[in-house]
């Protein structure tokens, strides 16, 4: 059976609609027949950033205002700007003339984001290669249709389930959000050497900021305070910098090799001028992008290939992601740098400690809240997919949570 004969077969207990197939006992519902769809009176200039109540506008984050139009559960639909961004909230709140304010729900209010979150900017062609929809007609809204369980249970138990996903995706949001400020605040502390590992602070300097809070044992330099056993470094004294010598063209997508361009993801070469341990940097394009590897790989000719390391490479990664965009400019207002010339990196300057071990260390723990971070990620991104495959068997009645009773109820 061709694949186009099997997507036309319909299961027992199912029908075809013009949403899809979903089962016998569901109904076909429009948007408009199931809450008030109204919009916002108010202006963007009329917003209060240190105002009391939310106001939702077209952008991806409200604002606030000192007053408040509505006070109900709500769904709200950027009509214009972001077009088709969704928020929910209940309470007091003020909204832009342009945004739609879904209330007076006669449906499980969640179940119905479900629905939205999942079909409405498809069914509106928002996102459709070529499309472009400046901004969501009333109609376009009431017309929405999706189909949903006739029985509250039902209702109530898909968006549960639903919701439970959510919060596991909001928990590991959080948790990497947390992960990410403690490795912040252990960089500012480790990499200047503010806070010294155990094995790495002597005994009398320890006891003697305890006692005085004087920084004995530290230095001050270009670079501020560090340990007197810490030194300043340029770059082009640790590592051997040089540039790639490919084309961009030169790459192949299904190749066997990493090819590292200066764009934020890499592609794949069939050739490889490079086998070693290297920091590669976006030498235009996305300037100073960073990229780690170890093996075999090919490189632009604009991209910064640094190799032959007298210093920990993991650490020097760290004092770079950290130090390099910031001391080049890039990101500061009203700064543009199209290029980083190979001076430099050459005299980009960083502090080390002059022990190896100590080298070792430093760049193990923020190796490893990397690798935890990396983890936490790798976990979001599968709970994400969980979830998108839950909502296209709970959201079209493939996978039933309560069990239709034989007259068709549940």
């Amino acid at each position: 059976m061709s694949q186009e004969n099997e997507a036309t077969v319909i299961p027992p207990g199912y029908k075809q609609t013009e949403v899809g197939v979903v089962p016998l006992d569901w109904h076909l519902i429009a948007l408009g027949g199931v809450c008030k769809i109204q919009t916002g009176k108010k202006d963007v200039n009329e917003g209060n950033p240190d105002g009391q109540y939310p106001f939702f506008t077209c952008s991806r984050d409200h604002t606030y205002s000192d007053n408040h139009s509505f006070d109900t559960e709500a769904i709200l639909i950027a009509g214009n700007g972001e077009v088709g961004n969704l928020h929910y909230f209940r309470g007091k709140f003020e909204a832009y003339q342009r945004t739609y304010v879904l209330s007076d729900f006669r449906v499980s209010v969640q179940l119905l984001w479900y629905q939205m979150d999942a079909y409405l900017r498809e069914s509106l062609g928002i996102g459709t290669i070529g499309s472009s929809i400046p901004y969501i007609k009333k109609e376009n809204l009431s017309n929405f249709k999706f189909a949903l369980p006739p029985s509250p249970a039902e209702q109530r138990a898909i968006a549960e389930a639903l919701s439970d996903v959510d919060k596991l995706l909001g928990s590991l949001e959080k948790l990497i959000a947390k992960k990410r400020a403690i490795k912040q605040a252990a960089m500012q502390q480790l990499l200047i050497g503010k806070t010294r590992l155990p094995d790495f602070s002597p005994v009398e300097t320890r006891s003697w900021v305890r006692r005085t809070g004087v920084s004995y044992g530290y230095k001050q330099t270009e670079m501020g305070l560090i340990p007197e056993d810490w030194h300043i470094i340029d770059l082009g004294e640790v590592c051997r910098i040089r540039t790639g010598k490919k084309d961009v063209n030169e790459g192949n997508p299904d190749g066997q090799y990493p090819f590292f361009t200066c764009s934020q993801d890499h592609t794949y070469s069939d050739n490889y001028s490079f086998d070693t341990e290297a920091i590669l940097i976006a030498g235009n394009g996305e300037v100073g992008n960073l990229h780690y590897f170890r093996g075999k790989f090919e490189a632009y000719q604009r991209t910064y290939v640094l190799s032959d390391f007298c210093v920990d490479a993991q650490l020097l990664w760290h004092q770079l992601s950290v130090y390099l965009r910031k001391s080049l400019g890039i990101g500061v207002i009203g700064s543009s740098i199209p290029y980083i010339k190979k001076e430099n990196l050459f005299s980009f300057r960083l502090a080390l400690p002059l022990s190896p071990t100590e080298q070792y260390a430093i760049a193990t723990v923020l190796s490893d809240i990397d690798a935890e971070i990396a983890t936490l990620e790798r976990r979001l991104e599968k709970t994400r997919a969980i979830k998108q495959g839950m909502m296209q068997q709970l959201l079209t009645g493939r996978v039933r949570l309560v069990r239709p009773e034989p007259d068709g109820k549940s």
